[in-house]
């Protein structure tokens, strides 16, 4: 009778006719010693396992890794609940990622899906106290476990053991048993654990529930992004030539910066966050200008020209006798003093004083800088 080849792959080795054989380029590689084809050979007697051939033992090489890469295959949740499929998992469930200042919502699941079911817990919630903080002075939890035996908040710690009270049946199901709001505080390190500990579950018998597992949350806290862009304008004096604007002082409210112009006038705050501001240009000898709530919300916000006034030699926003008096004892004298030496042009003489003659009886207050439209 003719022999008929096997369907089943001959790993051991037997003589006889073989469903496959690899390439002789790949089955003389060699191969490590625990590659064996152990209990998949159906077809022929056993041998010594010196004496498995090389192309047996890279098939069986390649079953193990066939093997490896499906189970690799299996996504991370369904593979969990392949190896607790009816134990109860808890779960701290929240976003992601926050930005400082923003609040988050940390919640602890209690899943059972089937009997038996939960009549009471306890566990440790554990958190990073240097960039999260309880909102609340104390949590949320499930009413269906009223009795409380222990509520307990320290910094990065919160300690919780309840029970449900009386004759009432063991609880299955998706239970909430814990809401809790925290705010970001600092990026710090840049995330936070939110994770449980010390846990334990029982059952309406006194009897403690195995747990299936636990799935901790891991928050990333990151700065807020920059929102903001340039500022620029320009100013112009009374009476000095172009070119020679230098020396202009702008200041900002609330802001703890500055910015001079250049000869020309120019002037530019950079990485100013969006907002309403009111910005002051000063210079000695001359009335200051204020615009008042401007909108800065572009990446770059130009604003109107001013020309500033000359004649406040006091400093005081008002131009009157007291300045009239000042330029006065200075005319004939020599010096830079700008202010006093209005058109700067080395001399404090008369073309200054008529400066201050066309301004006299003006204020700041009167001239507001019209900014924006």
């Amino acid at each position: 009778m003719r022999q008929r080849a096997s369907i089943v792959p001959n790993l051991r080795g037997a003589d006889g006719l073989q469903a496959w054989q690899p390439p002789a380029r790949i089955a003389s590689l060699p191969l490590p010693g625990w590659f064996y084809p152990g209990p998949l050979a159906f077809t022929s007697a056993a041998r010594p396992l010196s004496q498995f051939s090389q192309s047996n033992k890279f098939y069986g090489a390649f079953c193990v890794l066939v093997f490896l890469g499906l189970l690799g295959a299996v996504p991370v949740t369904q593979a969990r609940s392949l190896f607790q499929a009816g134990s109860p998992i808890l779960q701290v469930n929240g976003p992601t990622q926050v930005t400082v200042g923003d609040t988050v919502q940390i919640r602890v699941i209690l899943d059972q899906p089937q009997p038996p079911g939960v009549f009471g817990y306890q566990f440790r919630l554990n958190w990073d106290s240097a960039i999260v903080a309880p909102v609340e002075a104390s949590p949320t939890l499930d009413p269906q476990f009223p009795l409380i035996a222990q509520a307990q908040v320290t910094p990065g710690q919160l300690v919780v053991a309840a029970s449900r009270q009386g004759d009432v049946p063991d609880l299955t199901g998706s239970l909430t048993v814990l809401t809790w709001t925290f705010q970001a505080i600092a990026a710090g390190s840049g995330s936070t654990p939110f994770d449980l500990s010390a846990v334990t579950l029982g059952q309406k018998d006194g009897t403690p529930l195995p747990i299936g597992g636990i799935i901790n949350l891991t928050v990333q806290v990151i700065e807020p992004a920059h929102l903001g862009g340039m500022l620029t304008g320009n100013v112009q004096l009374e009476g000095p030539a172009l070119g020679n604007l230098t020396g202009i002082t702008l200041l900002i409210d609330g802001v703890d910066s500055t910015a001079t112009t250049t000869a020309n006038g120019d002037f530019a705050f950079t990485g100013l966050d969006f907002g309403l501001y009111t910005l002051t240009a000063r210079r000695p000898g001359f009335l200051s200008a204020t615009c008042t709530n401007f909108n800065h919300n572009r990446s770059t916000t130009t604003l109107a020209p001013v020309t500033l006034l000359a004649g406040d030699i006091s400093g005081d926003d008002i131009i009157d006798i007291t300045d009239a008096a000042a330029l006065g004892q200075a005319i004939g004298g020599k010096g830079t003093s700008a202010a006093v030496d209005l058109n700067q042009d080395g001399a404090v003489n008369v073309l200054d004083l008529i400066l201050l003659a066309v301004n006299y009886g003006q204020s700041a207050a009167a001239l507001p800088w019209v900014c924006q439209p």
